[in-house]
């Protein structure tokens, strides 16, 4: 009679718990689902400061200054801050969104940085 260690009999369960885990959130995974809106414009505003800071890094501001970021992911960890609060009264994600499809960069005091749109900036 083969006898199974306790350690390996739990370690089993854990897998197959593991597993059924994984099957079950595969169909929610794989197809994606809705994007928050607000996460969507912080890609977006991200992206396109990123654009404007060109090899510098990232940069958001105006011609007195700008916020500098060395990349994309530090961008989005502060402007993602702003997508766990609710959205201003009459702000909308998708005005921003179209906003920024031509992004417009100036020169600021700490280099070429995205200029927001003002539908963006609330």
């Amino acid at each position: 009679m083969i006898s199974r260690s306790p350690l390996r009999l739990a370690l089993r369960n854990v897998g197959l718990r593991f597993a059924s885990l994984a099957l079950a959130l595969f169909p929610l995974v794989a197809c994606g689902g809705d994007e928050d809106p607000c996460d969507s414009m912080v890609e977006t505003i991200c992206a396109a400061a990123c654009s404007c800071g060109g090899a510098a890094g990232c940069a958001i501001g105006d011609a007195s200054g700008a916020i500098t970021f060395d990349n994309k992911a530090g961008c989005q960890a502060l402007y993602g801050l702003a997508c766990s609060q609710p959205a201003p009264s009459g702000f909308s994600y998708s005005a921003c969104e179209k906003a920024l499809a031509t992004p417009m960069c100036v020169a600021s005091t700490d280099g070429q940085a995205l200029m927001l749109p003002a539908v963006c900036d609330q």
